[in-house]
C-alpha cells in the first residue's frame, strides 16, 4: 500500500535483515520488488499483440488512486535489465507508506480498472501489510467485485495474519 501524498517522502529500497520484518520501509520494499517481478513474469509471457497482457497499478493508503492505467504490459513495464526506466517502475519507486490502509477502495479502485478492459480473464493482485483500518473495509467491498475477477492478496510482515480470513 502506499500514496502519492506530498507528506510523505518517496520510498526506496532498504536491504532488511529478518529481524526487520515489519518494519514500513521493509514491508513496502518487499512489496515494491514482488510487483515488479510480476510485472517481468507478464512481460516474459507476452501472449501475440491482439491477446496481450494489460497492467495497472493503483496505489493505496488514506485514499486509493490509479497510479499507472491499465496499459499493455510491453508499453509500460520497460527493461527487465534497466529497472526504473518506466511509469511502472516510476510510479513503484514513489510509493510511501503514509496514513491508515482502505483496502477495500483499492479493491473498488481496481475492479473499476479492470472492468473496463476488453480481457475476459481478469485478476487483481493485492500486495498489502494486511492492516484493515479505513473504511470500506474489505468485507463490505467482496461481493461487490466482478464475478470474472480473481482476487489474490499476499501479505507482507506479520500483521497481515491479524486479518488472513478477510485476505483469503
Amino acid at each position: 500500500s502506499g500514496s502519492m501524498n506530498d507528506n510523505c517522502p518517496a520510498g526506496s529500497n532498504v536491504d532488511c535483515s529478518p529481524s526487520d520484518i515489519n518494519a514500513t520501509p521493509c514491508k513496502l520494499s518487499d512489496a515494491r520488488n514482488a510487483a515488479r517481478m510480476f510485472a517481468d513474469l507478464l512481460q516474459d509471457d507476452r501472449p501475440s499483440s491482439a491477446d496481450e497482457h494489460r497492467l495497472g497499478l493503483v496505489a493505496f493508503s488514506n485514499a486509493a488512486v490509479t497510479s499507472v492505467p491499465l496499459s499493455p504490459v510491453a508499453s509500460i513495464v520497460g527493461d527487465p535489465i534497466n529497472p526504473n526506466d518506466s511509469a511502472f517502475d516510476t510510479a513503484l519507486n514513489n510509493l510511501t507508506a503514509c496514513g491508515g490502509t482502505g483496502i477495500g477502495r483499492a479493491l473498488q479502485v481496481a475492479d473499476s480498472l479492470i472492468s473496463a478492459g476488453s480481457n475476459p480473464h481478469k485478476a487483481i493482485l493485492l500486495l498489502t501489510d494486511g492492516v484493515e483500518n479505513l473504511t470500506p473495509l474489505i468485507a463490505s467491498v467482496e461481493n461487490s467485485i466482478g464475478p470474472e475477477v480473481i482476487v489474490c492478496a499476499i501479505g507482507y510482515g506479520t500483521d497481515w495474519a491479524d486479518n488472513e480470513d478477510a485476505l483469503r
